[in-house]
């Protein structure tokens, strides 16, 4: 029965790859893990808890939602921010969207950037712009300049996503102290930190921009790191003087989160079966690949994504579709990944040497004349 679903996201692509008919469909394109396989047998007691059945609070499950505090912002005063559950973390931006924005107000965001944001923004009505990541000789890279200068007295709200999708690129510490030095001068100014790749890093360890201003609303979930993308469990951390608000949009939206789903996320946290996935190993293979290739590419400092830069990343995107590879047009996520396209190695080692060498053959082979 698994076997013949099909990924519903609804930010995936189509592809001509997905009609060969040999079967041969190589799909390097939807962030999605498939490194591990889950481990049922433990969680088959919880379909005797006697509410399992029932609506959960709506703000989730205390004991869950103290693990993920108590985890992931340790150096926050319980009194002072609140974690609270969504239906994945796309669900809590939208619902922070929803909740801070009116039609025709102002979105700051991230070029490039992941597609939703944008989708989200146009369903409010809202006006969006755009600061930049720069390109430079290691790669993709915030740069809090673009960001001093693409802020305007009638933004409304700013969003940032470190570790970057699809650059992998990562607020350095420093960067994080311009940022929180530069948003003292928008004290209205709503902040959304999307980290969902928090746990994904490969050059330092991640730093949350929770608490960095008094407005900072922190997006994560268990569907990356945890491979968890099933269950759909997300959270918002919160500052508790404008957490309160969000409660309406939350229970009219969604209710409450899957009670099943929060369970399980709670049991397997306490495991020893179940821990953080690594993606150093497949991050190691796909680049020496790259690298014997002679292909140009970005590695990247957090998440499971490769930038290489192609001559024309819609053409490439194609040409790769009639082999059977899938792959994401850096258009996609805006003008700046152009002449790109994005990889994901979020595969069993196996897996991830076998597409690599193919991807990295058919790159090889393209004829790019007229171009």
């Amino acid at each position: 029965m698994t076997a013949n679903l099909v990924n519903a996201a609804p930010f995936s692509l189509s592809s001509q790859a997905d009609s060969r008919s040999d079967g041969l469909v190589c799909d390097l394109s939807l962030g999605e893990p498939r490194r591990q396989n889950f481990p049922a047998e433990i969680c088959k007691s919880l379909l005797d808890l006697a509410a399992i059945n029932h609506y959960y609070p709506a703000y989730g499950l205390p004991a869950l939602r103290q693990n993920i505090q108590n985890r992931f912002y340790p150096q926050l005063n319980p009194a002072d921010y609140m974690v609270f559950m969504t239906h994945g973390a796309i669900h809590g931006i939208d619902l922070l969207l929803r909740s801070a924005l009116k039609p025709g107000e102002e979105i700051l965001l991230p070029d490039p950037g992941f597609p939703p944001y944008q989708r989200l923004a146009e369903l409010i009505g809202v006006k969006s712009r755009t600061y930049n990541l720069v390109h430079t000789e290691h790669g993709f890279a915030f740069d809090i300049e673009s960001i001093a200068q693409a802020l305007t007295p009638d933004t409304r709200v700013l969003v940032i996503n470190s570790p970057h999708n699809p650059t992998g690129a990562m607020l350095r510490p420093e960067q994080i102290q311009q940022l929180g030095i530069l948003l003292k001068d928008f004290p209205d100014l709503l902040l959304i930190s999307d980290e969902v790749y928090s746990e994904i890093v490969y050059t330092e360890p991640h730093q949350t921009l929770a608490g960095i201003t008094p407005r900072t609303y922190v997006v994560n979930s268990f569907s990356k790191t945890f491979s968890l993308q099933g269950f759909r469990i997300g959270w918002i951390c919160a500052p508790r003087g404008h957490a309160t608000h969000l409660m309406s949009y939350l229970q009219n939206s969604v209710g409450c989160v899957s009670s099943l789903g929060q369970e399980i996320v709670l049991e397997l946290l306490g495991s020893s079966d179940w821990l953080p996935c690594s993606y150093h190993k497949a991050r190691s293979i796909a680049c020496e690949i790259l690298t014997a290739a002679g292909l140009s590419f970005v590695a990247p400092e957090g998440a499971f994504f490769l930038l290489i830069r192609v001559p024309d990343d819609e053409i490439a995107t194609r040409r790769l579709a009639e082999d059977g590879i899938k792959v994401v047009p850096g258009r996609a996520f805006g003008t700046k990944a152009q002449g790109w396209i994005r990889v994901c190695f979020a595969q069993k080692d196996d897996v991830v040497r076998r597409d690599f060498r193919r991807l990295a053959h058919s790159l090889k082979q393209m004829k790019w004349d007229g171009i």
